[in-house]
């Protein structure tokens, strides 16, 4: 971002795809002397969770979304836990799965980076014939801390956003500004507010404030909340450039 120009968050039409995916599985069957399986790949999109962005653009934002686990649970059988971390890059996550015939809970989790469950659904299916399919709609269960954009770059005054789209009210706080530079008396970087609560499912405006002139220094902001902690940038920069 360049002198201090404000950012207009630019809602989109599919926005409560921020509230859920879907997971899809399809097994082939195998038969053996003892007993029937169906080894299946069960593949998780993100594509929706990652559409928390106002723009609609994943690499703009940075959140708590952290890990991701399934649980398989056969009636028959042992239970079985799958888990994935997250990176900021992940689309379609997939996992090779073997289950006995019969019913089957699938339970999928995403927790944030202080291990909070932040993301939750299950679904019950019964297993029975090859090819079969599971869609489990996950939902926000908590207050969940996102930052857009995830730098910022500057010769003046900037303006991040601050997001919640969570069912929770989100409590958060600059944790540290790092390097800690002085000019004069005050800080080099200060972000305004230095905390505040944002409702569940909102956002609100937080101005980062240049106060000197070590033009070219990569500030890295880190904020924190009762669910994780996010980190972004904030490069300084002669505003007449």
């Amino acid at each position: 971002m360049k002198g201090g120009a404000m950012i207009i968050p630019r809602w989109i039409n599919w926005y409560f795809l921020i509230s859920c995916f879907f997971v899809t599985s399809c097994g082939n069957e195998q038969i053996s002397d003892f007993k029937e399986t169906r080894q299946s790949q069960v593949q998780i999109d993100l594509r929706g969770l990652k559409t928390f962005s106002n723009s609609g653009n994943l690499q703009d934002v940075a959140s708590v979304v952290d890990s991701l686990n399934l649980k398989v649970l056969p009636r028959d059988g042992t239970d079985q836990l799958h888990s994935r971390k997250l990176t900021q890059t992940d689309s379609i996550i997939t996992f090779d799965i073997e289950v006995e015939r019969g019913p089957v809970e699938f339970n999928a989790e995403i927790f944030s980076n202080n291990q909070t469950l932040i993301y939750a659904g299950s679904d019950a299916f019964e297993v029975r014939e090859d090819g079969f399919e599971v869609r489990i709609q996950l939902m926000p269960v908590n207050a969940i801390l996102a930052v857009e954009p995830d730098s910022l770059f500057m010769g003046a005054d900037g303006v991040f956003s601050v997001l919640n789209k969570g069912t929770k009210q989100l409590e958060w706080w600059v944790e540290e500004i790092i390097p800690e530079l002085k000019c004069g008396n005050v800080l080099c970087l200060q972000i305004r507010p230095e905390s505040d609560f944002v409702p569940a499912k909102s956002s609100m405006s937080v101005t980062a404030i240049f106060n000197g002139d070590t033009l070219g220094t990569n500030f890295l902001v880190r904020l924190a909340s009762q669910v994780g902690h996010v980190e972004f940038n904030v490069l300084t920069a002669d505003s007449t450039q």
